[in-house]
């Protein structure tokens, strides 16, 4: 499942939080870990821009570098120089990676909403899977016990289950079918779809149950996961800046939720990142 994982880190205690996920994954699939920093330019009075930090920035992944591979975990460390969405995926990329486990950054409540941090940037533009780690870290036996999946109907929607399937192995865990629309037609066929996709993941021994509610999609999604479940998704939506503005149930669930999000992405060819989102980048900082 994972062969090759980038985890993004700047120093902080908050993006070190991705690390206890990142051990986990990748000694359960014994994967590398690419850990990437991004350094930003400093302009002298004269002269091309340098990279500001570089020998801090090298020797804290080095440290980093050095606790994963004593825990057995092969590592190597990276340094970019560019706008860090942009960083971030294109070395995913150009990597091979699998996934990116990241955390989310703190922004003004007004600033975020209406642009997007790096994280959200990442999560639109990243053609691989991004795991983005929230409150407290798994540990010993405090792995997520289920799995949320939210599911529409949709091929997109279904297209997760053999990932979510696989991270339920790696967790040891359930998963959760959830539903959450309006009328009961709908629901009714979207019931018969997900009894279906149930036996196909028990009869690989994954464990799952359906549920379906009424209401507001995303507030729904939300309602139901508990602290210590795991969220699992895929994205929908517009691209470019009309969506960066309007959002989309998938981002407003992973704006609000208060438990880790795994984002799954089909792997596609690498975009360019819209002139838009690298603009607006510099709020974040």
């Amino acid at each position: 499942m994972f062969k090759k994982l980038l985890v993004p880190l700047d120093g902080s205690a908050t993006a070190e939080r991705a690390l206890s996920w990142t051990k986990l994954y990748a000694a359960a699939k014994k994967a590398q870990v690419v850990l990437l920093q991004v350094l930003h330019p400093e302009y002298p009075l004269e002269g091309l821009p340098f990279r500001a930090g570089a020998s801090e920035a090298r020797a804290y992944l080095q440290g980093v570098e050095r606790e994963l591979n004593y825990a057995g975990i092969p590592t190597r460390i990276l340094l970019r120089n560019e706008p860090a969405a942009r960083a971030i995926v294109e070395t995913a990329a150009s990597e091979g990676c699998d996934l990116i486990l990241m955390t989310s950054r703190g922004a003004s409540k007004i600033v975020r909403w209406l642009i997007g941090g790096v994280t959200q940037q990442v999560m639109r533009m990243s053609p691989i899977p991004v795991f983005i780690a929230r409150g407290g870290a798994p540990a010993g036996r405090a792995h997520p016990r289920r799995i949320v999946v939210p599911q529409d109907g949709s091929a997109r929607a279904r297209a997760i289950l053999p990932w979510a399937g696989s991270l339920a192995r790696i967790h040891h865990a359930r998963l959760l079918l959830l539903h959450v629309g309006s009328g009961k037609d709908a629901s009714t066929e979207v019931r018969r779809m997900l009894v279906r996709q149930r036996a196909v993941l028990e009869r690989r021994r994954i464990r799952a149950e359906i549920r379906l509610e009424q209401g507001d999609p995303a507030e729904g999604i939300l309602k139901t996961c508990r602290p210590g479940d795991l969220l699992a998704m895929t994205t929908h939506g517009r691209g470019g800046l009309k969506r960066l503005l309007l959002g989309s149930v998938a981002e407003k669930v992973i704006y609000q939720a208060r438990v880790s999000v795994a984002v799954y992405k089909e792997r596609v060819n690498l975009v360019p990142l819209p002139k838009d989102l690298e603009l607006l980048e510099v709020f974040d900082r």
